[in-house]
């Protein structure tokens, strides 16, 4: 009879230990998800050669998270006061960033491009890209009825409608 309690004790402290182990690893996978969804990592598990290419070209920057798309990571971080995105190779290699501006800081050839030929759009976006292929502003524009993406070079140029960086 004195050995009846002991069975008991050692089935209550495996049971207790499964439900540690439960708890410790939902509590690591649920840590590292953030608010920005399940493909968001946390910057421990993003490669080490993609965050020495990202610290090499953003020396001063913190990544507020990182998204893996295929076999690319994007960052998102702020630099200037700026938010931004860089996305880098699995190798590390820099691809390209990415800056939300606002519509006053499109250069003035570009604003009286859009003023001259879309009259009646507004501007929605204006994202300014920087990749090998050069620098570029990409800019959203909508009337009632359509929505027109144009690209400007840096200089604020025409150059193309549609999605020409990526």
């Amino acid at each position: 009879m004195s050995g009846d309690p002991l069975p008991e004790s050692r089935v209550s402290t495996r049971g207790l230990m499964v439900t540690v182990l439960i708890v410790f690893v939902c509590c690591t996978v649920f840590a590292q998800r953030t608010d920005r969804g399940e493909d968001s990592l946390v910057s421990t598990t993003v490669p080490k050669v993609v965050m020495k290419g990202f610290k090499s070209r953003y020396p001063l920057a913190t990544p507020s998270y990182w998204v893996q798309e295929d076999e690319d990571y994007e960052a998102q971080f702020t630099v200037n006061g700026k938010v931004m995105t860089a996305e880098f190779s699995r190798r590390g290699k820099w691809l390209n960033s990415e800056i939300v501006m606002e519509p006053e800081e499109l250069p003035a050839m570009g604003v009286e491009y859009i003023r001259k030929n879309y009259e009646g759009y507004e501007v929605n976006a204006i994202i300014f890209e920087e990749s090998p292929l050069g620098k570029f502003y990409s800019v959203g524009l909508a009337n009632d009825e359509n929505y027109e993406e144009l690209i400007f070079d840096a200089l604020g140029n025409f150059v193309t409608k549609g999605d020409y960086v990526d």
